[in-house]
């Protein structure tokens, strides 16, 4: 299922998040370095913003994790660069009003992917 795409309205989008073992395939052809790995960790939202040493794509939470998790502790520029590399791109923010119902947390029906269309 992963890399398989949902036709919006005359955009697509892929089904599923990008998987760690995705994001490793693109590090691995580019030499990309992320923005977290530049200053040694991501950043969450506790009480307030902190960074956290050694989370970043590959070990989100400071260990290496599941390659078929999601990737996170990515930035926009981050997410751009992969996208481009995939050949792909990101939403703009009109598309994402028309995607924002479909996401897994809005739509109780399907948890882990959008709908298919009819």
């Amino acid at each position: 299922e992963h890399g398989a795409m949902q036709r919006i309205t005359d955009f697509s989008i892929d089904r599923t998040e990008v998987t760690i073992e995705q994001y490793a395939k693109f590090v691995s052809d580019t030499g990309y370095v992320t923005a977290a790995e530049r200053r040694g960790g991501g950043l969450v939202f506790a009480s307030g913003w902190e960074q956290k040493a050694g989370w970043v794509w590959s070990s989100p939470f400071g260990i290496p994790a599941n390659p078929g998790e999601p990737a996170v502790h990515l930035t926009v520029n981050d997410a751009t660069a992969y996208c481009a590399w995939a050949g792909k791109r990101l939403p703009t923010d009109k598309e994402w009003v028309l995607i924002e119902p479909l996401l897994p947390q809005n739509n109780k029906t399907c948890p882990r992917k959008l709908k298919r269309n009819s």
